[in-house]
């Protein structure tokens, strides 16, 4: 699965991955956050809890009739301006070569 996050960031982002080579490709986006609003990386020294979101996941009006990427592994990611910018990946039957904007919404799927 492709992480995103780091020590000045507010949340940590997984999205896509596998459960198997050849089965349980997806296309979801988790956020981590952190329940006090303080940074992922404090909560374990401020006491604090950690939650798991599903938002929406849409894709950005640049993108190709609308469309969101295939389900893969193996790509890569960056978080800014409430956007995920994704690139590449594979599943069993593509290597992907393709770039993705994707908006981020704070409802939940």
């Amino acid at each position: 699965m492709s992480v995103n996050g780091c020590d000045d960031s507010e949340v940590v982002a997984l999205f896509g991955g596998s459960q198997g080579f050849f089965e349980g490709f997806s296309i979801s986006l988790r956020i981590l956050c952190a329940d006090d609003g303080t940074r992922v990386g404090d909560a374990a020294t401020t006491g604090g809890g950690l939650t798991w979101h599903e938002p929406i996941v849409r894709a950005h009006p640049s993108n190709i009739n609308g469309r969101i990427p295939d389900a893969r592994w193996g790509h890569s990611a960056v978080a800014f301006d409430g956007k995920l910018l994704l690139f590449g990946g594979s599943n069993t039957t593509h290597c992907f070569a393709d770039t993705w904007l994707l908006e981020i919404s704070q409802e939940q799927g």
